[in-house]
């Protein structure tokens, strides 16, 4: 994929691509092709401007990103500061990011060792949230009640008498599916567990 711009998902419009010297990103703005992206990032980055980057080839350590997941990030060496630096970035479409990944992988001649993320890797975590809003929905189910709420902040307060008005025989079903949800997480990440893929 060298010399071909990649859009990227930002809060702007966003571009990447490289060629064989730089990875060039283009942060606030997009680029109809990689000869525009090439012009810009020339002309703004070595005048300082924000919004674009240009990271050497050579620089680049490593590249990593999690199956699924959209993001990425890559660790390369700043020829400035010398020191290890690490620039998240994301592409929307699965397949894209991943061609992108592996021909900006090659073309620094990194190499590929994928490793399965342990399904228990965040059990503790959803766990946690099962506890957590095992806990709120109790609150709730007693607010809802009919438990009178003295607090000074009005946003507490309305909060309690919206719950009065749903009532208590809402709270639980509502708390139960949140519930269900986390153990769908945990189902989901035993049968199907997150690849990681690394080039370094």
């Amino acid at each position: 994929m060298k010399n071909q711009i990649v859009h990227t998902k930002n809060n702007r419009p966003s571009c990447i691509g490289y060629d064989d010297v730089w990875l060039m990103i283009s942060s606030e703005e997009s680029h109809a092709d990689f000869e525009s992206l090439l012009y810009h990032t020339k002309s703004f980055y070595k005048s300082g401007t924000n919004g674009y980057a240009a990271i050497p080839l050579n620089s680049i350590k490593e590249i990593q990103y999690f199956s699924k997941h959209s993001e990425f990030f890559i660790r390369y060496i700043s020829p400035k500061s010398q020191k290890l630096k690490k620039y998240n970035l994301r592409i929307g479409d699965d397949d894209i990011r991943t061609k992108f990944c592996s021909s900006l992988a090659n073309e620094c001649s990194l190499f590929s060792g994928n490793k399965i993320v342990s399904p228990f890797a965040k059990l503790l975590t959803n766990i946690i949230s099962i506890l957590i809003t095992a806990v709120l929905t109790y609150s709730a189910y007693y607010i809802a009640s009919g438990e009178e709420v003295h607090h000074r902040k009005a946003s507490v307060r309305l909060v309690a008498e919206i719950l009065q008005i749903i009532g208590p025989e809402f709270v639980i079903p509502a708390g139960g599916l949140i519930a269900m949800y986390f153990v769908y997480r945990i189902i989901k990440n035993y049968i199907n567990p997150t690849e990681k893929i690394i080039y370094k």
